[in-house]
């Protein structure tokens, strides 16, 4: 019975092998180019991971997904600034005012800053809010816990000098795409 057991095994290890390189073969043809193994299998495993996805457990969520809805459900350490920052960014929104990441950052250090002269506020609160950072990752998971929306604005600027041809020439393709990278901001909405 064991040897059985095993061999059973075996097969349909064997078997789901095959199913498999048919599967990789097939998807070979259709992408008309060889597939690397490791590729595949990573394709093959989210596949099975799609398939047996159950929508009301959350176990099928990866690292980033479950970090982002954990973030978004704690409460920050300077919670108190960022209710203030929030209603300041909503404001400023309102009025018609671009509020860029910079903008957040130096707006949330004035904001310590003004928290550190109230007069209820304890010694140790002082030295809680002298870490504040106003990084890069605090920005992010401050985007995650006031959820904001956000669009982008295109700006189109036209750079042609006077007297030169209007069109662009093949080799001023990657010049167009910087500009329009330099000129492509991100506003709150």
């Amino acid at each position: 019975p064991i040897y059985r057991n095993r061999n059973s095994l075996l097969w349909q290890q064997v078997w789901k092998g095959r199913q498999e390189a048919r599967l990789q073969v097939k998807v070979q043809k259709q992408a008309g180019k060889a597939i690397h193994q490791l590729t595949f299998n990573v394709w093959l495993r989210n596949m099975h991971k799609i398939r047996t996805m159950d929508v009301h457990n959350a176990s099928y969520l990866n690292k980033r997904e479950i970090r982002k809805i954990r973030v978004g459900l704690m409460e920050g350490r300077f919670h108190d600034m960022e209710v203030t920052l929030n209603k300041w960014f909503e404001e400023r929104r309102s009025a018609g005012f671009i509020v860029d990441g910079a903008a957040l950052k130096f707006k949330a250090r004035q904001i310590i800053d003004n928290l550190k002269l109230a007069t209820e506020v304890t010694q140790e609160r002082i030295n809680q809010l002298d870490g504040f950072k106003g990084s890069d990752g605090w920005l992010d998971n401050f985007d995650e816990r006031l959820p904001v929306l956000r669009h982008s604005a295109q700006i189109h600027i036209i750079l042609i000098p006077k007297g030169c041809t209007p069109y662009l020439q093949a080799l001023d393709v990657g010049v167009n795409s910087s500009l329009k990278q330099y000129y492509k901001m991100q506003v709150r909405d």
